[in-house]
C-alpha cells in the first residue's frame, strides 16, 4: 500500500478516537460547542487550492485546505520539470494527468485547459487550475447563480 494511502487511512481511523480523548481530558463535561451567530443555519465549507512555481528553483507544488480528510489523494498533481495541476470540487481525477501530459507535449496552460474541460460532460462542477514551468497559467471554475 503506497504511503500517502496508509498515512491517510491511519489519520482517518484514529481522528475520532483522538477527539474523544482530547474532549474527556482537555474540555470541561459541560463544555458546548461554539456556534457564532453569523454563521447561521446556512454554514458552508469550502477548499482552498493553490498551484505554485518558484522560479529561483525550478520548483513547482501545490497546496490544498479542506473540511475532507486525504485529498492529497486527489486534488494535487505535480510532474518534474513540466507544472502542477490541483483538480477540486466535483474533482476529475483525468485532469491531472491529462493537463500535465499536453503541457508536456508544448501546448500552454491555456490551451491544455480547453481541451480537457471541452472534452468533460460535467465541466460545470469542477474546479481546476494548472501552472507550468515558464510561470503561464489557467484556470477553471463554474460561476454559481
Amino acid at each position: 500500500m503506497p504511503r500517502v494511502e496508509l498515512l491517510c487511512g491511519m489519520i482517518h481511523r484514529a481522528l475520532p478516537l483522538a477527539l474523544v480523548m482530547v474532549h474527556g481530558i482537555a474540555l470541561p463535561a459541560e463544555s458546548q460547542a461554539q456556534e457564532p451567530f453569523a454563521w447561521g443555519p446556512d454554514l458552508e465549507f469550502h477548499t482552498f487550492s493553490i498551484v505554485a512555481l518558484d522560479p529561483r528553483t525550478g520548483e513547482s507544488g501545490v497546496a490544498v485546505t479542506t473540511r475532507r480528510p486525504c485529498v492529497g489523494n486527489a486534488v494535487p498533481w505535480v510532474r518534474t520539470g513540466v507544472g502542477a495541476v490541483a483538480t477540486q470540487g466535483g474533482t476529475r481525477l483525468e485532469y491531472g494527468n491529462d493537463l500535465l501530459d499536453l503541457l508536456e507535449q508544448g501546448l500552454s496552460p491555456q490551451e491544455a485547459m480547453d481541451r480537457v474541460v471541452a472534452a468533460d460532460e460535467g465541466r460545470e462542477r469542477r474546479q481546476v487550475g494548472v501552472i507550468d514551468m515558464r510561470g503561464r497559467t489557467a484556470q477553471w471554475t463554474v460561476s454559481r447563480p
